[in-house]
């Protein structure tokens, strides 16, 4: 039996856990916060479940319990004897699955919160580098964990790079004709966790990633956004011995997806209007060339990731980017088979314009 018709005894698992609140009083149930998959071998997951124990002094206690699948009667006995309180899972905030189950394939882990009307539709979603249960088993702080995940998650799609996305972003993805899903990329960092990036699937399946300068791009290319986070160029000069650095900041990024040739060969423009501050610079003074310097060293470096982005996106043969559903949305002909054995051979032109804005420190 394979591992992906384990899914129907999962289900067994959720049922347990999605009690109905509203019949219940909050002080009688035990609510998980967080929950864990790992893969264990080819026929076997383990599910880790984190819930909080809210003490007299007013300090929160995590809590976790892990057992494997599909033993759903032993899991449901084990969590029955685990806790006075019954369990119930209509507070989730984050769901975690290891890279290696990823890797493995992990839509009907997905598929089967879908089916649980308790976990609503906003739950976070994310890919562990490593063991979910290790880092479920670690205490962030006084705070919950699930809480702490969650507002982590929320903090980088707000004020960073990490491009928005959830349990209901991802299914759409998933099943939308002309766009793949990806998902926050986590690994747990000293006595706490770090976004390293996302996370990129092909039919369930996690293919690669994206990690450092590179989210910034394509986050750009994915959607509109602004955020307080700061890319850093560097400035070559024929007349120094050494170059200068500059970080632009509080950036505003706009994007659009021109089609060309739709019915032929198709040739896509994808176009950035960024606009930012230049929160420091090494350099003696800002004048006029450096600026002039500097946003032509933001534009050239942000073209370069966003081209990097593409190759590797077309060699994988997956869109993230959705430029595929562009394309079905503009031809009323679409034929998903025929856009598949196009795409990764189509030319995509990037054009980037920066405005600096203003100047900030110079060092």
């Amino acid at each position: 039996m394979k591992i992906n018709k384990y899914n129907i005894y999962l289900i067994g698992i959720f049922t347990l856990l999605s009690g109905c609140l509203k019949q219940e009083v909050i002080d009688d149930v035990q609510l998980v916060s967080a929950l864990g998959f790992d893969l264990i071998d080819n026929e076997t997951v383990s599910l880790t479940a984190s819930y909080p124990e809210y003490l007299a002094d007013k300090s929160i206690e995590g809590h976790t319990f892990t057992d494997t699948a599909p033993l759903s009667k032993e899991v449901r006995k084990k969590l029955n004897t685990v806790s006075s309180k019954p369990f119930v899972s209509g507070k989730i905030e984050v769901v975690l699955y290891s890279k290696e189950l990823a890797k493995y394939g992990m839509f009907d882990y997905i598929d089967t919160l879908n089916r649980d009307p308790s976990i609503g539709a906003r739950t976070y979603l994310g890919i562990v580098d490593g063991s979910t249960q290790n880092l479920l088993e670690q205490q962030f702080g006084q705070q919950d964990n699930g809480i702490f995940l969650s507002n982590l998650i929320e903090h980088e799609i707000k004020n960073g790079t990490l491009p928005h996305t959830n349990l209901h972003l991802f299914t759409r993805s998933y099943f939308q004709e002309g766009q793949d899903p990806f998902l926050p990329l986590i690994i747990k960092h000293n006595s706490g966790v770090k976004i390293l990036g996302v996370a990129l699937f092909k039919d369930g399946k996690m293919v690669g990633d994206i990690t450092g300068e590179s989210l910034f791009a394509f986050r750009a290319m994915y959607q509109d956004f602004s955020t307080g986070d700061s890319i850093m160029v560097k400035i070559n000069s024929s007349n120094q011995a050494e170059a200068d650095y500059a970080s632009v900041y509080n950036i505003h990024v706009k994007r659009n997806i021109q089609i060309d040739k739709l019915h032929s060969s198709p040739q896509i423009t994808i176009s950035l209007e960024v606009s930012g501050a230049i929160m420091e610079y090494t350099g003696d003074k800002i004048n006029k060339k450096v600026k002039e310097n500097i946003t032509q060293a933001t534009e050239k470096k942000l073209s370069e990731l966003c081209k990097q982005l593409m190759k590797q996106f077309q060699e994988l043969k997956i869109d993230p980017i959705g430029i595929g559903a562009k394309v079905r949305s503009q031809d009323r002909n679409f034929d998903i088979k025929k856009w598949e054995d196009t795409y990764p051979n189509i030319e995509v032109k990037i054009v980037t314009k920066v405005d600096i804005t203003e100047s900030g420190i110079i060092k």
